[in-house]
């Protein structure tokens, strides 16, 4: 299907082994590291970031999956998709333990989820304008 996530992307986020980090947290579902090789703080319980993509990966899967077997304007799925992942990397990066700030505290995701939000309201808008003629 285009404009899903590959079925592969989910259970990846897992199995990477320490590269997304997340910040130190109590919580109970919080994850800590013991390999060394991990890249990740070690003994530091952690929030389980890769378990939150691979949990978002799976519900924009299932929403496109759904939305997919319904009549759809061309790159509608696809619109969809960038604004379900732009709004999880927005959701997630604050998350984050292994990102570097661009701007003051700003994160490289986070510009780049901005972008694409502002992006597609903007094409909404403007097919919604289109559509009605000046």
């Amino acid at each position: 299907m285009a404009g899903s996530p590959p079925p592969n992307r989910p259970p990846g986020r897992v199995l990477w082994g320490g590269a997304g980090y997340g910040i130190p947290t109590d919580r109970p579902w919080a994850v800590t590291f013991t390999n060394p090789y991990a890249g990740a703080p070690l003994g530091v319980p952690l929030h389980p970031t890769q378990l939150y993509e691979c949990a978002s990966d799976l519900v924009l899967f299932a929403a496109l999956w759904t939305l997919g077997r319904r009549p759809a304007a061309p790159g509608r799925l696809f619109l969809v998709f960038l604004l379900g992942s732009a709004l999880s990397r927005l959701a997630l990066e604050p998350v984050k333990g292994d990102v570097i700030p661009i701007t003051g505290t700003v994160t490289f995701g986070e510009a780049l989820g901005l972008v694409v939000v502002l992006g597609v309201a903007a094409q909404r808008a403007r097919r919604k304008w289109c559509e009605v003629g000046p």
